[in-house]
């Protein structure tokens, strides 16, 4: 077995021939100024988020409380949401809000609104309850009698669909709160409120941001917002044949 002895002597008599080169000290030297460069470069491109990072740390450390939470700017806040929603119902006055649990605007819809209006028509079995600004006209069709309820200058559209919920401004009013937020086909609000409906969903358009779907103690409602043409406020104001028997109560 060799000992380190001898390996060493070995090593010396090999090397004996070989003579260093000229430039060695100075392909070193460059060699490592290029790697520092590298490294300056990787540092510098990430020194934002390590100093995002840092700082989150050490104020973990310090504090003992935990990170503050990043926002992603791409995806609105549950606050944001919710103040889109209540603008676009806002900006939507001056449509015809249907809702109902049909299929589509055109059949089985049984309430429509034209708010800016206060005009508002929610049909059932046989009856009609015709919100104007005068007041609310409940029409028996069978018994071809109406029972006219004074209101003038009162919002009738709250009153057609108790507790007012048919109105879709009664979902997103100041009150109700968002508990949790998932975006797919649609926007899926769970939300909250301390009266009516202790928890509900609601799912808002991904576009306009206005309510398509109510969902609260297993009732589902549909919503469906038509431009304001003639043809669409005969939904709204529908007339009532002359000789049925009126009665008035009220102011």
């Amino acid at each position: 077995m060799m000992t380190h002895d001898e390996l060493r002597a070995r090593l010396r008599d090999a090397s004996a021939d070989l003579a260093p080169r000229d430039d060695l000290l100075k392909s070193l030297a460059e060699g490592h100024v290029r790697r520092h460069k590298r490294v300056r470069r990787g540092l510098i491109g990430g020194s934002v988020a390590a100093t995002v990072l840092v700082a989150a740390l050490l104020g973990t450390m310090l504090t003992g409380s935990p990170p503050p939470e990043q926002v992603d700017p791409a995806r609105p806040t549950p606050a944001q949401i919710l103040a889109k929603a209540r603008a676009a119902d806002e900006a939507a006055q001056n449509m015809i809000m249907c809702f109902g649990s049909g299929g589509g605007p055109q059949w089985r819809s049984n309430g429509f609104a034209l708010r800016s209006e206060n005009l508002g028509r929610v049909t059932q079995l046989g009856s009609d309850l015709i919100a104007r600004p005068d007041g609310l006209r409940q029409v028996d069709h069978s018994r071809r009698t109406v029972l006219f309820t004074r209101m003038p200058g009162a919002d009738a559209i709250r009153h057609l669909f108790v507790p007012g919920t048919g109105d879709a401004r009664w979902w997103l009013r100041e009150d109700a709160k968002v508990q949790s937020v998932s975006i797919g086909k649609s926007i899926h609000l769970t939300m909250s409120a301390p009266t009516g409906f202790t928890e509900y969903q609601v799912y808002l358009d991904l576009e306009t941001f206005l309510i398509r779907q109510v969902v609260a103690d297993g009732v589902l409602l549909n919503y469906w917002w038509l431009p304001a043409t003639n043809e669409n406020r005969e939904r709204v104001a529908q007339s009532i044949p002359p000789d049925y028997r009126e009665t008035v109560v009220g102011e």
